[in-house]
């Protein structure tokens, strides 16, 4: 193998095909790229292609481990092959990625033994020893990558002919949605908003590199400045409009005295007393706001990130809705979705650190 056993090129054709008949919005793999480096020897591309198989059709993708998510229970059974393959890749991969012990019992015995089969299958012995054993598992890689993009192919036009097609969309964006917001995935939220981070203090004229460190801290705080802006901006509004309608009140802009004339003693105190209302009805909502601040600042705890990503599954959905409704194009990929989502929930948001 002197390409990798998965091109990025590959990935990107299944999603175009997912694009094309089943939805403009959805995609199979997320920004699947292939190790970066490839061995020359043959021990060294098997190693690597095992990784680049799971990388594709795991750490990528949660459509292609979850497909059955997809069909209709009488469908289910002409694809099981797709997961005979993932858990070829799945095993392979934690043998050389995973302590695996006999000693830590039954699953890791269970994997090692087989491994074992696997390799005997392939060149009738249980240990690869020479360059011609390796090149032959990498046949066998090869050999599962192309029945893989092959079933695939076959899995998303079959999808986007189904009679359920319109239920397994909805599906999958949420789905999509919700393997965002996995611990194990919101490092694409946080990658996404790194970079927002960074172009916002370019803009503001601040150029210095930050470490990662540096810049992880500092997104954090700014986490927590957009989870408080909305009531921030709330309590400032509330406490702008009680200050000048006091100050008139108060007759410190000179106005009181002309209205006073102009409407006459009646009216005029009617006037100040709904105006009088309208100051204690303020007061009401800054504490109610006052309240809701406290309340938010118990939710966060100081973990800013842990709570924004409990909350950002709905957050997620009500940027789409709103994308939906203003007719906007774009996709569930990272640099669409999780863009348009910083966009509509940090724009505006200056930073704690006065980046910008």
């Amino acid at each position: 193998m002197n390409k990798p056993v998965i091109s990025a090129a590959d990935a990107q054709l299944l999603n175009r095909e997912v694009q094309k008949f089943i939805s403009p919005q959805l995609f199979l793999c997320c920004n699947y790229e292939p190790t970066l480096f490839h061995g020359e020897h043959e021990d060294a591309k098997f190693m690597t292609a095992i990784q680049d198989l799971y990388k594709f059709a795991v750490d990528t993708s949660y459509v292609i481990s979850h497909y059955w998510r997809y069909l209709q229970k009488e469908d289910k059974y002409q694809f099981r092959s797709l997961g005979w393959r993932l858990e070829e890749i799945k095993m392979l991969r934690a043998i050389f990625d995973h302590n695996q012990s006999e000693a830590n019992g039954f699953q890791d015995r269970l994997q090692m033994q087989n491994f074992r089969e696997w390799v005997n299958r392939q060149i009738q012995k249980e240990k690869p020893e020479t360059d011609a054993d390796y090149e032959k598992l990498n046949q066998r890689l090869t050999q599962i990558s192309a029945d893989l993009r092959k079933t695939l192919s076959q899995y998303i036009r079959f999808v986007g002919n189904c009679s359920n097609r319109d239920n397994f969309i909805e599906q999958w964006k949420s789905d999509t949605i919700k393997w965002y917001c996995r611990n194990t995935s919101t490092d694409y939220y946080m990658s996404q908003l790194k970079d927002r981070y960074s172009a916002e203090c370019h803009r503001g004229g601040f150029y210095n590199v930050l470490s990662q460190r540096s810049l992880s801290i500092k997104v954090e705080k700014w986490m927590e400045a957009a989870l408080c802006y909305p009531i921030d901006q709330k309590l400032e509004q509330i406490q702008q409009e009680m200050k000048e309608i006091e100050a008139f009140l108060n007759g410190s802009d000179g106005k009181l005295d002309v209205l006073l004339r102009q409407l006459g003693k009646e009216k005029f105190d009617i006037l100040k007393s709904d105006l009088q209302e309208q100051v204690k009805a303020l007061e009401n909502k800054r504490i109610q706001a006052e309240r809701e601040r406290e309340e938010l600042e118990r939710r966060i705890d100081q973990n800013p990130r842990q709570y924004f990503f409990s909350i950002l599954e709905d957050q997620l959905q009500d940027t789409v809705k709103k994308l939906d409704e203003k007719h906007v194009n774009y996709t569930y990929l990272p640099q669409d979705l999780l863009q348009e989502d910083i966009e509509r929930v940090f724009r505006g948001v200056p930073s704690p650190e006065k980046d910008f």
